[in-house]
């Protein structure tokens, strides 16, 4: 029994030592290091997990490694960023194709931009929207006052919106028609 007990023992005992050393390694336990906004410059601080999603919600930024200094997470998350709908025919329509890129940019001040360019071969439409698949509810829109095989655009939307399609892109779809609720041509959208 003595003998079990030791063994038992030194196993919590490595396995207490292995659990310090991790913590030592990634930081203290519940806690994240976050680049904090202060006024016109960043500063890195350390809060608790639970914090982080008010933090998130202001603006703040959690670099990509604990190296990263919050300069470069800054410009990281100022970077526009490209998504991509490769569109398919919306039945009836059986004809067409085409793609969408979808351009993302922080602006400061809680907005962001979404920049729309559709490129269709073998058809014409006038707008081309992006929908969020669970609400199927239209967020923004670029609408030409012809039919043409080429929509560019580009609308300033809240910062939220470009946070959400950046990071969960497949809960949004690109379409083109003639407005946003005669689609011909559609598809979810991708990081490109």
């Amino acid at each position: 029994m003595l003998r079990f007990l030791s063994a038992a023992a030194l196993a919590a005992l490595m396995a207490l030592a292995a659990s310090t050393l991790g913590s030592a390694q990634n930081g203290p336990p519940g806690k994240v290091t976050i680049c904090h906004k202060a006024g016109s410059h960043w500063v890195k601080i350390t809060i608790s997990k639970r914090a982080w999603p008010a933090h998130k919600r202001h603006g703040d930024l959690m670099p990509s490694s604990p190296s990263q200094s919050c300069a470069a997470a800054a410009a990281a998350a100022q970077a526009p960023r490209k998504l991509k709908a490769t569109l398919a025919p919306v039945a009836p329509n059986t004809t067409g194709s085409g793609t969408v890129m979808v351009s993302t940019r922080f602006l400061g001040g809680g907005q962001g931009r979404v920049c729309l360019n559709a490129q269709l071969t073998g058809m014409t439409a006038q707008s081309v929207w992006l929908k969020r698949v669970s609400t199927n509810a239209v967020l923004l829109a670029v609408t030409r006052a012809q039919a043409a095989s080429s929509i560019k655009g580009c609308v300033v939307v809240g910062a939220k919106l470009v946070r959400n399609l950046r990071h969960h892109p497949a809960n949004f779809v690109a379409s083109v028609g003639t407005a946003p609720d005669n689609a011909i041509l559609s598809a979810p959208l991708t990081a490109a």
